[in-house]
């Protein structure tokens, strides 16, 4: 498996990812699996994107920093490496590259305390086949509904919202100059 990475970055709110995943949902059997460093060996699954929490709002109001799922085959094993850190605990370490037939989805979303959409991410670096499909449908679907504004696909809602005022930002910290701009659309 060399590794060959494409990627989609977005700006969309939960209204706008609801059509693209429920087509998603319909097309293939998938699973969201939580990305990310845990203390525990097992990360938390969904068999929808309706059971993510906090699906569409942005936390931290960094797009690095907000919540990122693996999408995968229903049926495909999670595995999760462990690191021991200084502090002498283990922690487990889910991502793509324990899990090479996935997908990375970060759906970015909402900061209302910020006026803000942060950018989200569909991205893989792997070349195996089920990660191909995944990424295959789905950024097609991406591609179908949200249009291209410079670099980044953006869904209707989210448009709006930025004619409304809300920056459209990979990072509420980031000079505005770096947002998708009113002038963009």
């Amino acid at each position: 498996m060399a590794p060959r990475g494409q990627g989609l970055l977005t700006f969309a709110t939960k209204n706008d990812w609801f059509p693209v995943l429920s087509a998603l949902e319909e097309k293939l059997e998938i699973k969201y699996v939580e990305s990310g460093m845990f203390p525990h060996p097992t990360p938390k699954q969904y068999e929808s994107f309706r059971e993510l929490p906090k699906f569409g709002e942005a936390i931290w109001g960094e797009d690095a920093a907000e919540a990122r799922y693996l999408i995968m085959k229903k049926n495909t094993p999670v595995s999760s490496r462990s690191v021991r850190l200084n502090t002498g605990e283990t922690c487990y370490v889910t991502d793509h590259e324990n899990n090479p037939e996935s997908i990375i989805f970060s759906p970015g979303g909402i900061l209302k305390t910020q006026n803000a959409v942060i950018r989200g991410e569909v991205s893989k670096l792997s070349t195996l086949a089920p990660a191909e499909e995944i990424f295959r449908t789905f950024s097609k679907l991406v591609k179908n509904h949200f249009p291209a504004i410079r670099a980044a696909r953006v869904g209707s809602e989210a448009r709006t919202l930025g004619n409304e005022g809300y920056r459209l930002t990979a990072s509420v910290r980031s000079p505005v100059d770096y947002d998708l701009s009113i002038a963009d659309f």
